[in-house]
C-alpha cells in the first residue's frame, strides 16, 4: 500500500497504526453509505429529493455542457452519482428538514 509521506510523518512511522485508522475510516463511510443508500431505497420522497438535488449539483458542475448534452450524460451517469454521492446528498436531505 502506498502510503501518503505527510501520514507517515504524523503517525511516526507506525504503519500498522496508520493502516488500521484508514482501514476504520473506510468502514465508517462505507456504513454512512449503506445507511443513505437504505434510507433512499425505502422512501421514495427522499430518493426523488437527493437524485434531483444532486442531479441540481451536478448540472453546475457540467455548466460547460447544453441540457441536452447534460441529459444524456445524466441518463448514463445516474446510478453511479447516485451511489457515490448518496451520503452528500442525504446529509443534504436531512439538513434541508431542520
Amino acid at each position: 500500500m502506498l502510503l501518503n509521506p505527510i501520514l507517515r510523518k504524523f503517525y511516526n512511522g507506525n504503519e500498522e497504526k496508520m493502516k488500521q485508522d484508514l482501514s476504520n475510516q473506510k468502514e465508517k463511510r462505507d456504513a454512512l453509505t449503506h445507511g443513505a443508500r437504505m434510507a433512499m431505497n425505502h422512501n421514495p420522497e427522499i430518493r426523488a429529493w437527493v437524485e434531483n438535488y444532486l442531479k441540481n449539483k451536478v448540472r453546475e458542475e457540467k455548466a460547460e455542457m447544453s441540457d441536452e448534452e447534460f441529459e444524456v450524460f445524466w441518463k448514463y451517469h445516474k446510478p453511479e452519482i447516485m451511489h457515490e454521492r448518496a451520503v452528500e446528498g442525504f446529509s443534504a436531505y436531512k439538513a434541508s428538514r431542520k
